[in-house]
């Protein structure tokens, strides 16, 4: 008789466990639409693997964030219908395109951006030094992804989760910005983050540089400082680096046209350090900025960089 209050009492505490993580993982997709999340059961599934999947992965940061990622995943994948034919096919090329920071600002409400890492991008143009071209593609943001092969990199933890390596806009405003993570799938190394950093700002210094440089004025990424070997401005900084000298000739809203050409055609870097700056996302106070720096593709350039 008491063996089986026993087992009566444990199979209510786990139908109770049970009923809890349903209603946690239907809580963590309740602004999703209910085409799109797919049956419960597939989901919790997902979570318990997730959970074990967990221990096994090496980078600390998306170990400890992975079971709460996957719960809050949409079970299918998005249409890209919202994007045109030509958006799309920019999308698969996106590194070479200047359309990072245009697919992140198409977005009504950025969450968790998460990027596809392909070593082979579809791109017109040449081999880089014998090398396929390498890159990120835009594949959606948590919940939604519209990217298959990015949401099955997630599920099975082959991806690296790059902590506030984006600044993006807030919901409904035109000044306010805030830093969020961002989600990279196809590789699970951690020095990706940096390489998309780089990308992306190489993409916002191309949009910068061409027709409509005022549509991102705002950006906290606007203020970015331009380095040019050519030009010199009276009283700008100078740095100098394999005996040549560069100087400091704006920003990347605020640059002169012939400083825009070599953008549009590639001849620049950027780096990650130059300087601590207030910047519009600093609050006041003073933060570490980095620069393009035109006339080379070296980004070696960047550890030779010393103020004057």
């Amino acid at each position: 008789m008491a063996f089986r209050v026993a087992m009566q009492g444990a199979g209510a505490l786990a139908g109770a466990a049970t009923a809890g993580f349903a209603y946690h993982v239907q809580t963590k997709t309740k602004n999703i639409p209910p085409s799109f999340r797919g049956p419960l059961h597939r989901r919790m599934g997902e979570v318990v693997s997730s959970f074990r999947l967990s221990r096994a992965i090496q980078h600390r940061y998306t170990a400890e964030n992975h079971t709460q990622l996957v719960a809050s995943l949409a079970s299918k994948t998005t249409t890209s219908s919202f994007y045109s034919t030509k958006e799309e096919y920019t999308l698969g090329t996106s590194y070479y395109a200047g359309y990072l920071p245009q697919a992140i600002a198409k977005l009504p409400e950025v969450t968790l951006p998460i990027f596809r890492y392909e070593k082979n991008l579809p791109v017109a143009l040449p081999p880089l030094h014998g090398s396929t071209h390498k890159g990120f593609i835009h594949a959606g943001s948590i919940p939604l992804v519209h990217d298959p092969l990015a949401r099955a990199a997630i599920l099975n933890g082959d991806y690296i989760r790059c902590r506030s390596r984006l600044v993006v806009k807030e919901e409904r405003s035109h000044l306010k910005y805030r830093k969020v993570d961002v989600v990279i799938t196809g590789t699970t190394d951690p020095d990706t983050c940096r390489e998309f950093h780089y990308a992306f700002l190489k993409d916002f210094a191309y949009l910068a540089a061409g027709r409509d440089p005022k549509a991102f004025e705002h950006h906290p990424y606007a203020d970015t400082p331009v380095l040019d070997p050519d030009l010199a401005t009276p009283g700008s900084p100078v740095l100098r680096c394999s005996k040549r000298a560069y100087h400091e000739v704006g920003n990347l809203t605020n640059m002169p046209e012939s400083v825009k050409r070599k953008i549009l055609a590639g001849t620049f870097t950027y780096c990650d350090y130059y300087t601590h700056r207030k910047t519009k996302s600093s609050q006041g106070g003073y933060e570490e900025v980095g620069a393009i720096v035109t006339g080379t593709t070296d980004p070696n350039i960047c550890q030779g960089l010393i103020k004057r």
